[in-house]
């Protein structure tokens, strides 16, 4: 339920559920240090990599949608970066 509710990024949600998650560990055990702070890493990885899939595929929809139809692969290929201009 805990790690459903950290899943949410609106409105800081996610931070909240952090902090008082520190707030309740006991310091002065290391495993519980160490395992807080590898969960707390690994999950905002997670949550930076979804947030650049998604900017990804909102880039990519602009671009294949940007002259009003859809382009072809060729097209495409005829726009990516490193192609030698005709």
């Amino acid at each position: 339920m805990v790690t459903a509710v950290k899943a949410v990024s609106f409105c800081g949600v996610n931070v909240l559920i952090q902090a008082l998650h520190f707030a309740m560990i006991d310091k002065a055990d290391e495993f519980q240090l160490v395992n807080f702070v590898l969960q707390f890493k690994g999950f905002h990885f997670l949550t930076a990599l979804i947030g650049a899939a998604r900017l990804g595929l909102a880039a990519l929809a602009v671009f294949v949608h940007s002259a009003g139809h859809t382009m072809s692969s060729a097209d495409m290929a005829a726009l990516a970066p490193g192609q030698a201009a005709d």
